[in-house]
């Protein structure tokens, strides 16, 4: 595997990464998604209103077979954590998961939230715990059985609302010629109806951004991140 993807919900790496995740897959990449949660609680309100007897079990289910049924079109694989949301709590136990996963991936560039989030506690513990398991994963000293990975490049994705978490666009990733294979993933997330258009219009003003910024008239949509491994290199880029 080359990208492994860390979502603190079933859907997260959709909306933020989902175009990234498609150039990708296109370019004879290997992606693989990790889902923390199904955000059987806190991501799915409408099921909750639409359906008053409804248990987490099955919201899980919709969510899963929803997770599942857009990573299939991005071209990426998928596995559920179940660690539950609202809050998430994360153990030793599933440290040690986190870390196996990333030795058994042995991925070059890893995809997760940024470690601050004024709208989502979720999103914020996931990108927080996520760094902190790959600190560990390289480290030769923890599960020394498994093996050490070499360490990957980090990149985060923004949240809905990048202003209130103080996020700083360091990379855009030119997403133009899979734009319309992220929105078929989107249009397979009925239970979050409203995000598409949301995040239509974001991957166009990123998309702006980016035009202005490399000069390439051909950019209409984009995906940003921040960086947290530094370019290494003789010269600046």
């Amino acid at each position: 595997m080359s990208v492994l993807v860390f979502s603190a919900h079933a859907i997260d790496y959709l909306w933020r990464a989902g175009g990234t995740i498609a150039r990708y897959t296109k370019s004879g990449e290997a992606v693989h998604i990790v889902a923390l949660t199904y955000g059987e609680r806190g991501e799915s309100p409408s099921l909750w209103t639409k359906y008053p007897n409804v248990t987490e079990e099955e919201i899980k289910l919709v969510r899963k077979k929803e997770a599942e049924d857009a990573a299939e079109v991005l071209g990426a694989t998928i596995e559920f954590l179940d660690y539950g949301d609202n809050p998430m709590e994360i153990t030793r136990e599933r440290y040690m998961q986190l870390i196996s996963i990333l030795r058994r991936v042995k991925p070059r560039i890893v995809l997760t939230h940024t470690d601050r989030s004024a709208t989502n506690p979720d999103h914020l513990d996931a990108g927080y715990h996520t760094l902190r398991a790959i600190r560990y994963a390289i480290q030769p000293g923890v599960e020394p059985q498994e093996g050490k990975i070499d360490r990957p490049h980090v990149f985060l994705f923004e949240h809905q609302q990048p202003e209130s978490d103080g996020f700083q666009p360091q990379v855009f990733v030119d997403i133009t010629d899979v734009m319309d294979v992220k929105i078929e993933a989107m249009g397979k997330i009925l239970t979050q109806s409203a995000l598409p258009a949301h995040y239509i219009n974001r991957a166009e003003y990123r998309g702006l951004l980016a035009r202005d910024t490399y000069g390439d008239k051909s950019i209409k949509y984009a995906e940003a991140f921040e960086m947290v491994t530094p370019i290494v290199g003789p010269f600046l880029p």
